[in-house]
């Protein structure tokens, strides 16, 4: 364990959780203040709007992002020249998807989008700006250089908070998709200024290495949004506006709740990274596994339990127009998925992608991505909104469950396998 926690661990933790409270924060400052801004209803319209191009933006980045920082720690300990080759390479790939999307996008979202659609345009730069953004995350993860990503978003994050209010409360909704924007344009620009080790260099190698990878994990983050993430689009589409301002208001609260266990795994992740593939210590691995299993399970279950009673009280508080009818149903689903994923976002970030086996996740997603849907589609029309939230409940826990004990096997398989090989070489 020293190994993996130690002196070094701690300041790069700081400095990612810096990080990632100046970008996320001002995210949900920018969504607190349109909560506060629009009704209900309209609010709940710029939900399902973004959940949208939130999707879009996942089909554009499609696991490029967390390929580029797994291959960067790697080329980062093992080929030096290779790493100069990522970071416009892994841009040419996201450039590809965008076309694709953004064609798409314009053939057929006026007719599913209706008179929503141009709000969806406004947002439309997203789709590039923020995969972009992301591999220069990834390449400051994967090279360990927490403090200079840290640096460049605190500032921005500075600049917004002043701006932020006057776009909202001038121009609404626009005003906020103009701010989302603007700020992930400046962080883009300021990312790709600061990081100078790179060549301007078409490479097939280093598309191909690292386009497999994200298709397999891209695969999974699709499918795995497909299950967790429809129901706000299918809520959108029978018109649930109501409840989804609800559902959408807490869910950006426990997001922001998870994400220190987030930030955890991804500075976790280059030390696994380099257990697993440079010593290959399959067996501090596994026991790690099985520790921080438990020390998760019962943080999240003692989190959830406070959530419970403090939550609500801060909802009716600040935004009390939130409590209504349908607050508590909603309330209750959305705490379970959140008590779920905060028990198991460390390991998923920190290790089971960090070890080379995100493709678990995919063929795991892909089939309850499929579920979800034929779920949804019968427990709208048995349950109304609340069938929809229960198809995503079930989903996420069959999904938890399943993909801890497959990973189980797979690295107690592996501490076998090598346990075996010790004593062969032993023996001769």
């Amino acid at each position: 364990m020293a190994k993996i926690v130690n002196a070094e661990f701690v300041k790069d933790f700081f400095w990612r959780i810096l990080f990632t409270l100046s970008k996320q924060g001002i995210v949900f400052y920018i969504f607190i203040l349109t909560a506060r801004t629009l009704s209900p209803e309209l609010f709940g319209v710029y939900n399902y709007i973004l959940s949208a191009i939130f999707f879009l933006i996942l089909l554009c980045d499609f696991g490029v992002s967390t390929a580029t920082s797994k291959y960067v720690a790697e080329y980062h300990s093992l080929n030096q020249e290779k790493l100069k080759h990522v970071v416009f390479n892994a841009l040419l790939m996201v450039l590809a998807f965008v076309a694709v999307i953004a064609l798409g996008m314009g053939l057929f979202g006026g007719w599913y989008f209706k008179e929503h659609f141009r709000y969806l345009v406004y947002f439309s730069p997203l789709i590039f700006l923020v995969p972009a953004s992301s591999i220069y995350d990834g390449v400051y993860r994967g090279l360990k250089r927490f403090k200079e990503g840290a640096v460049i978003t605190t500032g921005l994050g500075i600049l917004f908070l002043f701006l932020a209010p006057f776009f909202i409360m001038r121009f609404g909704m626009v005003g906020s998709i103009f701010t989302q924007v603007s700020f992930y344009a400046l962080l883009f620009l300021l990312f790709a200024f600061s990081y100078k080790n790179f060549h301007i260099k078409f490479n097939s190698t280093i598309i191909k290495e690292i386009g497999k990878y994200s298709l397999i994990y891209g695969l999974a983050v699709i499918s795995y949004q497909i299950f967790a993430r429809i129901d706000v689009l299918f809520l959108g589409h029978y018109g649930f506006m109501g409840q989804i301002a609800t559902y959408e208001l807490l869910n950006k609260i426990f997001s922001i709740l998870v994400i220190p266990f987030t930030l955890l795994g991804q500075v976790f992740a280059p030390r696994f990274t380099e257990l697993f593939y440079g010593q290959k210590a399959y067996g501090q691995i596994y026991t790690s596994l099985k520790r921080y299993t438990a020390i998760f399970l019962g943080s999240g279950l003692a989190i959830g339990v406070f959530c419970f009673f403090t939550i609500p009280l801060i909802i009716s508080f600040f935004f009390p127009a939130y409590i209504n009818e349908y607050f508590w149903n909603v309330f209750v689903i959305s705490l379970l998925i959140f008590t779920i994923n905060i028990t198991t976002a460390t390991i998923d970030h920190g290790m089971i992608v960090a070890t080379g086996h995100a493709k678990l996740m995919t063929w795991l997603y892909s089939g309850l991505a499929i579920t979800n849907l034929v779920i949804n589609v019968f427990a709208v029309k048995l349950f109304g909104y609340m069938g929809i939230l229960y198809a995503t409940l079930f989903c996420v826990t069959i999904m938890v469950v399943a993909l801890r004990i497959m990973f189980f096997k797979e690295m107690k398989k592996m501490v076998i396998q090598t346990e075996a090989e010790d004593v062969s070489l032993e023996l001769v």
